[in-house]
Formats: structure tokens, C-alpha cells, sequence
């Protein structure tokens, strides 16, 4: 029986602070399951650190062809806030949403933070 679902890759965080310090912040939940029928998603990004962080958030599809693993951008889901800074010790919510249920390829997305 075919999976009716597809993993979805739906963080490259950017720093935009100091490259030179390591990023440390927590992402939760790692995993969330989107159905068919649900509008939006909610997840939870805390920065662990003392000084302010600024994030920038890209929605792709890995993809496996001949073998190799590859990232597509993804256009049936919404993601917001794009762009974000997120005070030391603070938590920004960000919501994942379905643009078009009509183009909603199978019953539910598992999609995963990276």
C-alpha cells in the first residue's frame, strides 16, 4: 500500500548575526502532520541564547532523484513570518498553512524541521 504522505523540509534557517557564534535555539515540534482538511499549523522557535538572533524561513520539498537528494521549493503551503528576529531567551510562533487545498497533493503532510 502506497504512504499518503511526502516529507516536507520546511526550515533553512539563516543567521543574520554573528557568523562567528554558534546558533542555538529550539525548534518544537520537530515533526507535524498537516491533513487534508486542517488550515494551519503551529510551531514554536526559542532562541537559547542571550543576544538577539534574526531568522529567515524557506519552504522546500526534498525530492530523491537517481539517487540523490535534492530541494525543491514548495508552493502549496504558506509559512509566516518570513523574516524574524527573536530576542535571547524568547519564542516566536510561526504558522504553517495550506495555500490551496485543491492543489493538496495527497490526505497529509509529515513535515520536518532542519
Amino acid at each position: 500500500m502506497l504512504k499518503k504522505y511526502f516529507n516536507l523540509v520546511i526550515f533553512s534557517l539563516v543567521l543574520f548575526s554573528n557568523l562567528s557564534s554558534a546558533a542555538n535555539f529550539t525548534i518544537m515540534p520537530v515533526k507535524i502532520n498537516i491533513n487534508k482538511n486542517d488550515k494551519i499549523a503551529t510551531i514554536k522557535l526559542q532562541n537559547n541564547d542571550l543576544m538577539e538572533r534574526s531568522f529567515q524561513l524557506t519552504v522546500l520539498k526534498r525530492e530523491y532523484e537517481n539517487g540523490k537528494e535534492e530541494y525543491k521549493e514548495k508552493k502549496d503551503l504558506i509559512a509566516t513570518p518570513l523574516m524574524f528576529p527573536v530576542q535571547g531567551g524568547k519564542i516566536q510562533i510561526i504558522r504553517i498553512a495550506v495555500k490551496d487545498k485543491k492543489m493538496f497533493p495527497q490526505q497529509k503532510m509529515l513535515i520536518e524541521f532542519l
